[in-house]
């Protein structure tokens, strides 16, 4: 998709499936906020993130190390 590389500045709203929000604040040089603008949480990792959300239902704790954006654990 070529709009996915034109970044994004300012705020990026996150709708999570609990029908909250989650706003990534970018300055334009964060590309997984531009990724996520363009192409919602299935920009990152969409086949991995299925796995990864698939026994959420079923668990009490995530753990995700070396976050960094945290798009894993927004799925969660």
């Amino acid at each position: 998709m070529v709009a996915d590389r034109f970044p994004v500045s300012g705020d990026v709203q996150i709708p999570l499936p609990n029908e909250r929000c989650v706003v990534l604040r970018t300055g334009g040089r964060d590309t997984i906020a531009s990724q996520i603008y363009w192409r919602e949480l299935q920009a990152q990792e969409p086949l991995t993130i299925e796995l990864y959300i698939r026994p959420v239902p079923t668990i009490e704790v995530v753990l995700d190390g070396g976050a960094s954006t945290g798009t894993f654990s927004l799925r969660a």
